[in-house]
């Protein structure tokens, strides 16, 4: 069994529900996915939600109360790991740490029947040819309004990126740079459209 766990906001989550499917792929088996980090707050991050429900995608979600190691820390998913391999439990789950290299990865497949991702996966390598993310159809994208802006006319998204970015002390663009931005592209386009975008 392998599972991915589901972290970030939406395009994190995109990444990490590709390299399930890539893993399936390889493996030929289904992959499931863990969602146990919207089950929580973070003091240092921004409230997420798990977004990919809102697509119409094939996604098995693994119950955290069928494997409680789900719900421990980093430092907990560690300790089991260590336990794991000395008590020898062949059904255990082999944790794989996007930073580890293959070596360790092999090492520990070897061992273990079970593997429990964690990490990011943005890597080209990972992704399908031929992927898209179609919204349920319950689920629109944008209000009409806004849409209609946009297609009759000569519109520019700006993303604005700070919230828990700011509080991990991640360098950010301040509002000179975006006014130098909005002037540059008025410059060379008439009737511009701006929608600014607040990424969390």
């Amino acid at each position: 069994m392998k599972i991915i766990k589901l972290s970030g906001g939406l395009g994190n989550q995109m990444f990490q529900y590709m390299y399930g499917q890539y893993l399936s792929c390889k493996y030929n088996e289904k992959v499931y996915y863990d969602i146990t980090f919207y089950k929580k707050e973070y003091e240092h991050l921004d409230s997420r939600n798990i977004e990919l429900l809102k697509f119409d995608i094939d996604m098995d979600i693994v119950d955290d109360k069928e494997y409680p190691f789900l719900n421990y820390s980093k430092v907990g998913r560690i300790k089991y790991l260590i336990k794991c391999i000395f008590c020898f439990q062949r059904n255990c789950f082999s944790i794989v740490f996007e930073s580890k290299n293959n070596v360790f990865i092999r090492f520990l497949s070897n061992i273990f029947r079970n593997t429990y991702y964690i990490g990011y996966w943005q890597e080209y390598k990972y992704l399908t040819d031929e992927y898209s993310f179609k919204l349920k159809k319950n689920q629109p994208l944008i209000n009409t309004t806004i849409k209609e802006k946009i297609l009759n006319s000569n519109a520019v998204s700006i993303g604005i990126r700070r919230g828990d970015y700011v509080k991990l002390g991640v360098i950010v663009c301040d509002i000179e740079y975006y006014e130098k931005v909005i002037n540059i592209i008025n410059k060379e386009v008439d009737a511009l459209y701006i929608l600014y975008f607040q990424m969390i």
